[in-house]
């Protein structure tokens, strides 16, 4: 047993290596689920999972041969030792000529052989469990071995150890800082990790309190000069000493737990009322409240799936400034917030009268917008890693003719804006949210399957197995069962017993077994029926606990690997915030909420068997009784026989009890799994015939909004009217909520550019998400080149579709696949559409496109980038752009924005915007505004009038 047990530890190694592979793309895909559907790479991740999941199997096959010898080799003593033990006895018998046994001699062996062997198959069975735990811990202290991250609560220098070689770096505290200084860098070159090259060089700075705003190109580090003031990068050489142990900090992919918008506002911070109204006013998420469903109560989803980039931004603000810390460190979180919004928090976060200067705390923000440079007491430059320049906005302007003409270049407009930053802070806490939750509430039905449990998921799984399989494992278990009683039931018709004495011999006539069960049959016949009934109803009760305890214990660790994962993801949040006491607490909280159900099943299981023990018990006292009622009806030979069998079948019954119970409790994953696949609503449409679109179609992109009204409560159409004329869809679910499109048309030309515009909320988004067929139409009709999109597959829409989305995505694998993953473009289009954005020489210098691509060793904006190129690789007359120049400098933008106007000049073009640099590229603009069209004129003809659209670009002209 302990080669094998060896063995098979290194083999589950492996094993559990590839299903961490395939849990990671699993996990990633479903994180950005809606990037993966906008992108039409749903067939495409099937694809890489599916064989992720082939070499996970065909990796486990090693291990699981080794469990079948370990199951071999741990039954052989049960199956042998009777054998072997009277083999060798009829030699030594042979040897001395003495051919019989006394029964006592025959049945205590069997007896002691008996209690003997069943400890010896829990052990045997227990070792290869127990190496393989050995196995988990190696893996477990590899983790826990792991340099630790150094603590940024003191400054640190980096000082060679002694014992160490030149790569052995350590950071040493030394005193805080004092007087105005937040941070100081001292010739300091700081690179992501120990492995990637510097991302900073030779960086000397002082950082001091007040407003402080950091600028730069796309990729030159300025979100790792804001990752080294909170200690989270590594110091190749130098010096960096923050002054602070805590900083509330603002990511620039937002860190959104899924619980309530209020919980993720307050964090681990205690509640004030006051202040968190304030705090709600002055981050603009006033109005959003009074529109989501629930206000405040509002469940973000998993990521914020259920808020609109803005709205998750301004709530990470919000977050910060909640905090009441000294410093607040933004990296870029007013990239996906409109200018309305970016004027109101400027104003009143920012302005001189705004919190921070009222309050006397500094900032650090890390923008794109050159807008807000002129409420900065300091800005840093900082160009390819270096620091290019420092200064106030009057010296920088003079030393930077650059950033001066671009700053010229910007509309000189005046303004007046749009919101009155002295409007009193209320909080609005619709009734909608109570009444959604009534509504949920009186249409849940109860699960009765939880306790009496359904034959049909048997069924689901068998049909899900195989037939072919499933006869291989019937002939197989009913081979095994006549085997292993084949014995009993030869000898039981051979012969009878021989009573002629008390020393009757037991030799090879053992055919009296079945006889003495026969004649103790007549006598104990009765009680049988009773006993099959106490054994059912002990199933009946046990499996009712038993099955909805295993559903408890599923159902309690879900929150526990749920708190795990956000944990992970915002882990540099956590550490800005020093909340990690709290969490801790947290985990520690779920983890025994997790633990409760098992420990409550292991009792239940311990009831089972003392319950079972007690019943075998009690057939041994009824047969004791009869056999020393009818002395002359017994031999001894027939009274050992059954007492032997009598000890067998208490494990035999609590054997096959506990297995049958153990596979209603297992059945239940197969349950949730039915349960998943009957409940959740499908992308496949419901109509009885879907022709494949023409290969040719989109020719033109020409599209057409009809009367559109959606909602994400629908779930799927029923019924759909196949009248061309009618608009209508039919539906069994009513929307608990407002449509998010409300009676919206628009008609868009071939080859028209349209710039898509409005409020953090208002709908852009969804007005995207309706083109793609990822929001179900209530009412009205889409089309594109005259095709209604109801009557198509909704992955043959969106794969004839070129889409950048708001968070780019990339797919775990090669650079070549995340490029080109239908695998259809040559290597020379890949390298051009690289070169084309930039990013060419970096990659080529890194190796080749065959290189592994990990999304977190680029900037946000280099992703960004990145999903430019893709999408230069993507030939269709229709081109979707979800603020996709959100994240990078102006520089870029203007890059970017020639890149599509040259690439793409004679595709439709539907671009989601927040900043109205380039406004004047785009025939046409459409505004939104609580999720209906607005206005829809060129930008030039809404700006020489008093529009709405006219407010919200002038928002940011003149930011106070």
């Amino acid at each position: 047993m302990v080669p094998v047990s060896t063995r098979s530890g290194d083999a589950q190694k492996h094993w559990i290596e590839r299903v961490q592979k395939r849990l990671a793309v699993t996990s990633s895909m479903l994180k950005d689920m809606k990037a993966v559907q906008m992108l039409g790479l749903t067939d495409v991740l099937f694809t890489i999972i599916s064989k992720l999941r082939q070499i996970e199997v065909e990796t486990s096959v090693r291990f699981r041969k080794l469990m079948i010898w370990q199951v071999a080799l741990s039954n052989l003593p049960m199956d042998l030792a009777p054998f072997a033990t009277f083999a060798i006895y009829a030699v030594i018998a042979l040897v001395r000529q003495d051919g019989s046994i006394l029964s006592a001699q025959a049945f205590t062996s069997l007896a002691l052989i008996s209690l003997m062997t069943s400890p010896l198959l829990t052990f045997c069975q227990a070792m290869p469990s127990l190496l393989q735990a050995f196995s988990c811990f190696d893996r477990i202290e590899t983790y826990c071995v792991l340099d630790c991250r150094p603590q940024p609560a003191s400054s640190y220098h980096l000082q060679q150890s002694d014992s160490s070689s030149s790569d052995g770096l350590e950071l040493q505290c030394r005193s805080s800082l004092s007087g105005d200084i937040l941070v100081s860098f001292q010739n300091a070159t700081i690179s992501r990790t120990r492995e990637t090259d510097p991302v900073l060089q030779s960086v000397s700075l002082v950082i001091r309190k007040g407003i402080t705003m950091v600028i730069g190109p796309v990729g030159s580090g300025k979100s790792t000069l804001i990752e080294s003031i909170l200690g989270e990068t590594t110091l190749r050489s130098g010096s960096v000493s923050p002054s602070l142990a805590r900083f509330a900090y603002c990511p620039q992919v937002p860190w959104i737990q899924n619980n309530t918008i209020r919980q993720n506002i307050v964090g681990a911070s205690e509640i004030d009322e006051n202040w968190y109204a304030f705090v709600l006013s002055t981050c603009g998420l006033e109005e959003d409240l009074g529109v989501i469903p629930g206000g405040d109560s509002h469940m973000t989803g998993s990521s914020g799936v259920a808020l609109s980039g803005g709205q998750k931004q301004r709530i990470i603000l919000a977050r910060a400034i909640y905090s009441r810390l000294e410093v607040t460190i933004l990296d870029n979180v007013f990239s996906g917030v409109d200018s309305n919004n970016v004027a109101l928090i400027t104003s009143r976060l920012f302005g001189k009268e705004g919190h921070f200067r009222k309050s006397g705390r500094s900032a650090i923000l890390v923008t794109n917008s050159y807008d807000m440079l002129s409420l900065a007491d300091n800005i840093i430059v900082i160009e390819g890693g270096r620091i290019a320049d420092v200064g106030s906005y009057e010296a920088i302007l003079q030393r930077n003719s650059e950033l001066t003409a671009m700053l010229r270049n910007t509309s000189d407009h005046d303004s007046t804006s749009a919101f009155d930053s002295t409007a009193p802070y209320t909080i609005k806490t619709p009734e909608i949210a109570s009444q959604v939750i009534t509504e949920v509430a009186q249409i849940e039905d109860i699960d009765q399957s939880r306790q009496t449990g359904t034959w049909g998921v048997y069924l689901y799984y068998l049909r899900s197995t195989g037939y072919i399989p499933l006869a291989f494992f019937g002939i197989f278990a009913v081979s095994e069962a006549f085997t292993a009683n084949f014995s009993s039931m030869v000898l039981g018709s051979s012969s009878a017993i021989r009573s002629d004495s008390a020393d009757t011999s037991f030799d090879s006539d053992m055919g009296a077994m079945l006889i003495v069960l026969c004649a103790i049959g007549n006598y104990v016949a009765g009680p049988v029926p009773v006993l099959a009934v106490v054994l059912y109803f002990i199933q009946s009760y046990y499996l009712r606990t038993s099955r909805q305890v295993r559903l408890l214990d599923i159902e309690a660790k879900a929150p526990l690997y749920t708190h795990f994962l956000e944990t992970i993801e915002g882990i540099l949040t956590i550490r800005a915030f020093h909340w990690q006491p709290q969490l801790q607490l947290q985990c520690q909280r779920l983890l025994n909420q997790s633990q409760k159900p098992i420990y409550m099943l292991f009792c239940i299981q311990q009831w089972l068997k003392l319950v079972l023990d007690l019943v075998v018990g009690g057939i041994a006292v009824i047969l004791v009784v009869f056999v020393t009622s009818f002395k002359d009806k017994f031999t001894s030979a027939s009274i050992g026989v059954a007492l032997n069998l009598l000890l067998t079948f208490n494990q035999s019954l609590t054997q096959a009890i506990k297995m049958w119970t153990m596979m209603e409790i297992s059945i239940g994953a197969v349950s949730r799994i039915e349960r998943f696949v009957q409940d959740t609503p499908s992308e496949q449409r419901v109509v009885n015939s879907l022709p494949p679109p023409l290969e040719a179609w989109p020719s033109c992109g020409a599209i057409q909004f009809e009367r559109v009204t959606a909602s994400y409560t629908y779930v799927l159409p029923c019924s759909y009217l196949q009248d061309n004329r009618s608009l209508e869809i039919n539906n069994h679910y009513s929307p608990a909520t407002s449509p998010v499109l409300k009676n919206l048309t628009l008609a868009i030309q071939p080859g028209e550019k349209i710039a898509v515009c409005g409020p953090s909320g208002s709908g852009k988004t969804s007005l995207i998400m309706a083109l793609l067929q990822m929001l179900d139409v209530s009412y009205g009709r889409i089309t594109i080149d005259g095709v209604d999109l109801s009557v198509n597959r909704r992955n043959d829409i969106r794969s004839r579709l070129n889409v950048i989305p708001q968070d780019p995505f990339f797919i775990p694998g090669s650079i070549r696949l995340n490029l080109d993953p239908h695998g259809c473009v040559s290597d020379e289009l890949i390298q051009s559409a690289l070169k084309k954005v930039g990013l060419w020489n970096r990659i080529n210098s890194n190796g080749n496109l065959e290189n592994e691509l990990s999304a977190s060793d680029w900037s946000v904006g280099q992703r960004q980038l990145l999903a430019l190129a893709r999408a230069l690789l993507i030939k269709s007359p229709i081109l979707i752009l979800d603020e996709a120049v959100s994240s990078v400098d102006w520089e870029t933008e203007s890059i970017m924005q020639d890149i599509i106007e040259k690439e793409f000049s004679q595709q439709t073009v539907i671009a989601v915007v927040q900043r109205f640099r380039y406004i004047n590229r785009f025939g046409r603009v459409a505004l939104l505004k609580h999720g209906e069209l607005i206005e829809y004129e060129s930008s030039e003809a809404l700006l020489n009038r008093n529009s709405e659209f006219r407010k919200l670009y002038l928002a940011l002209q003149k930011p106070s």
